[in-house]
């Protein structure tokens, strides 16, 4: 490729001017991503290494376009939003899946911690980690400003809490708060425990992931919103958990958010995947009822 396309600009060099071959530069680069993204996808049992490839193919592409410093400027072929997205997939598509599962929650929590206002409510909680007993606790608060989803304008919310990803605490059910009727700022004060390693929360990627809903007798439960905690942020205890004052402990308050609204790439390269990696095809199972809503 790289052959073709330097015998054929040499010849356009030689009878455009540099300002007329600079466009034609950038009209083939924005044309030439369209045609890499076209075929990306075409195979779904294309391997790891092919994407590495692949990323090392547009690093060597962008060398060429820039032509010595006579072609066009790196700033703005990298500035391109497809080009971004573009080089994104690939670093995504040459990841295994389990560590692409933890980005996606790192990608959430660095969603959720951006933002200074939200649409969907707040989760008020604490967490902590008594080191002696290998215990990770959680008291949910309450909540504030979510959603209404009953037709009197209120709701009836509870929280679930679970730990992720589900291949690293394979042995942690998901707990649930009680229902607390007809209401938009719910409060709980209910602490739920989980048995835990102290190195889970040295792993990057590992969250504790609280889902808002709306209890509904007649119909499926609605989803308000949800929220990630970040483990390696949780407090590490050491003395008795019996000694501990829990209203001494700093606690969050997180924006509650919805996945529709922060379109990932990480989902684009799982479920190409999904047919050939069980792994990938249980993610988003799970999340599927979150990703539209």
């Amino acid at each position: 490729m790289i052959e073709y396309l330097d015998s054929n600009f040499r010849i356009y060099k030689e009878l455009a001017f540099k300002s007329n071959f600079s466009m034609l530069l950038k009209i083939q680069w924005i044309k030439l991503l369209d045609e890499i993204e076209s075929n990306l996808t075409k195979d779904n049992t294309r391997s790891l290494v092919f994407f590495s490839k692949m990323h090392e193919c547009l690093d060597i592409i962008t060398d060429f376009f820039t032509y010595d410093n006579q072609g066009v400027q790196l700033d703005f072929l990298c500035s391109i939003e497809k080009f971004k997205q573009l080089k994104r997939y690939l670093n995504y598509s040459r990841m295994d899946t389990q560590n692409l599962i933890q980005l996606y929650y790192q990608e959430m929590i660095e969603i959720q911690n951006s933002l200074r206002f939200g649409d969907y409510g707040k989760l008020i909680c604490r967490a902590c980690y008594h080191c002696k007993e290998q215990i990770l606790a959680v008291e949910i608060l309450k909540c504030k400003n979510i959603l209404p989803m009953d037709q009197n304008g209120l709701s009836d919310p509870y929280v679930e809490i679970d730990l992720k990803p589900k291949f690293v605490f394979l042995s942690c059910d998901k707990q649930t708060t009680s229902v607390v009727k007809k209401t938009l700022n719910p409060v709980y004060n209910e602490t739920f425990d989980f048995k835990i390693n102290e190195k889970c929360l040295n792993q990057t990627g590992n969250v504790i992931h609280f889902t808002v809903m709306d209890h509904d007798l007649m119909w499926t439960n609605d989803f308000e919103g949800e929220a990630f905690l970040d483990l390696s942020s949780v407090p590490k205890l050491k003395g008795d958990s019996s000694d501990i004052n829990y209203k001494d402990l700093k606690y969050s308050e997180l924006l509650l958010i919805r996945p529709k609204d922060f379109p990932s790439k990480i989902i684009d390269v799982l479920e190409y995947r999904k047919d050939q990696d069980k792994l990938a095809l249980e993610f988003l199972k799970e999340r599927k009822d979150k990703l539209y809503i």
